[in-house]
């Protein structure tokens, strides 16, 4: 798996790239996570575990860590 952290203007996201072997050409879903925490915080056990869950199911998986 390939990870990364983008920085962004106003916050970072970090992407989670599975590494499988497919033909070339072929497109993978994706899925953006935020994070949540009632507004107080962000919670880390909604972050990259998730990410990762659904980086082993074949997904490309992004976690924006947004300003709260």
């Amino acid at each position: 798996m390939h990870h990364q952290r983008i920085q962004l203007p106003y916050c970072h996201m970090d992407a989670y790239v599975p590494t499988l072997r497919t033909a070339p050409g072929v497109k993978r879903p994706s899925v953006v996570i935020c994070p949540g925490g009632g507004y107080e915080h962000l919670s880390d056990r909604e972050a990259e575990p998730i990410a990762l869950v659904f980086a082993s199911m074949g997904f490309n998986a992004f976690v924006v860590w947004y300003r709260i």
